[in-house]
């Protein structure tokens, strides 16, 4: 089978998360601490690709930043407080469930409402911008 490379290669520039590093802070100005993490990268040499804007008050919580590497790599990194990690780990294999195209809706419907229950259990920090 041949793979045009062309192809391959604009579906691997879309991929932001195939180099993902995690991170737990403390809920105590966990926003301010996700941005210095940020800003330490920058002053390192890496590009802010993406930046979260904040939480939402419904489903996955956490921030997830995207940052270019030398030679053009993208990499995510995950900050989570250990309450939003230990949810996003329950949460994870239902969501890859979700995601299978093989998945009838009605199932992708009960497990969205599943992990929205997982994340409604996590404590907000006291510095966590919203966005809606």
């Amino acid at each position: 089978m041949h793979i045009d490379k062309t192809i391959a290669d604009d579906a691997v520039a879309q991929i932001s998360d195939a180099l993902r590093y995690t991170v737990a802070v403390d809920e105590k100005d966990y926003w301010a601490t996700g941005s210095e993490i940020g800003a330490a990268l920058e002053r390192a040499g890496y590009k802010s690709f993406w930046k979260s804007r904040g939480w939402r008050r419904f489903g996955f919580k956490g921030r997830n930043d995207t940052f270019i590497g030398p030679g053009g790599l993208l990499f995510e990194v995950q900050i989570h407080t250990e309450a939003s990690l230990r949810a996003a780990e329950q949460a994870h294999p239902l969501y890859e469930q979700q995601r299978r195209p093989t998945t009838p809706e009605h199932v992708k419907v009960e497990l969205d409402k599943l992990q929205n229950a997982i994340f409604d259990q996590v404590p907000a920090p006291n510095d966590v911008k919203w966005v809606d």
